[in-house]
């Protein structure tokens, strides 16, 4: 398990300002708890147990899904969930990212992503697994993949734009 309590914080990084994307905490028992930002307050918990659920802070949502194979015997790829984003829906002045105590930033820089659409994906993964993570989304333009290594489980976040799928012709 992790020997301490850690965060990672994932920000949109452009000329004008740096947003927040997300946030996730690993408790010191292996629980994950992923929290996009900017939204109705929702996070995706992934508990040490194997319990999972999606859920918000003013209990509108509390959706629980199959239970997974225990933090303490996971040995494999497991997705946390994708999200999907453009530059423009994150330019709001509530989501200016302010620093927070945290173990790590993963930052992506969005104005190299232009119109494009893009997709921003968790999962949580073993060592025997980091290629078979490297390897998924090979599909995005400009993919860039983060892997936190000193968790347990390990953390793997891959973001990149959409072939094809520019803002202006998606909203169309």
């Amino acid at each position: 398990m992790t020997s301490v309590k850690s965060a990672i914080e994932i920000i949109g990084i452009s000329k004008e300002c740096n947003y927040s994307i997300a946030k996730i905490h690993i408790s010191k028992l292996g629980d994950v708890y992923l929290i996009p930002k900017g939204g109705i307050g929702l996070h995706y918990s992934r508990h040490r147990d194997g319990t999972c659920h999606w859920r918000t802070k003013q209990g509108q949502l509390n959706y629980s899904l199959p239970k997974q194979i225990p933090i303490d015997r996971f040995d494999g790829l497991e997705s946390l969930g994708t999200y999907a984003f453009t530059a423009d829906s994150m330019r709001k002045p509530k989501l200016e990212y302010k620093f927070r105590k945290c173990n790590a930033i993963v930052g992506i820089n969005i104005d190299i992503l232009g119109d494009y659409t893009f997709n921003l994906s968790f999962a949580i993964l073993s060592k025997k697994n980091v290629c078979q993570f490297i390897n998924i989304c090979k599909t995005l333009e400009n993919r860039h993949i983060y892997i936190c290594a000193d968790t347990h489980p390990m953390i793997g976040i891959v973001f990149g734009g959409v072939k094809g799928k520019s803002s202006k012709t998606s909203s169309q």
